[in-house]
């Protein structure tokens, strides 16, 4: 409700999305980023309809264990909730194999 908060700042400071990204936009380039490209492109997203129901499944799973009914709730470390429903959900895809 404050307003100098600012959700993109927010979420750059939690995740380092933007960084990301800006890092992404420079090695695509690279050879390597061709590489890890190609694999993706033909080993994770044929698959991803298969995928999917089991990611949202485990995502679920996280979000009900660790919220509950949440009307009103305050969560103390959304964070950490946010990074166990995706280590959850990676479980799900093949990329050991890869």
């Amino acid at each position: 409700m404050n307003e100098k908060f600012s959700f993109s700042d927010a979420i750059e400071e939690v995740s380092g999305f933007q960084t990301f990204m800006v890092s992404v936009l420079k090695s695509h380039k690279e050879k390597d980023f061709k590489i890890v490209h190609e694999i993706v492109r033909e080993n994770v997203s044929p698959y991803l309809p298969l995928f999917t129901p089991r990611i949202v499944e485990q995502l679920e799973t996280v979000a009900d264990k660790e919220l509950g009914y949440c009307e009103g709730k305050v969560v103390e470390k959304p964070l950490r909730i946010m990074q166990d429903m995706i280590a959850s959900a990676s479980k799900c895809l093949p990329l050991s194999g890869l």
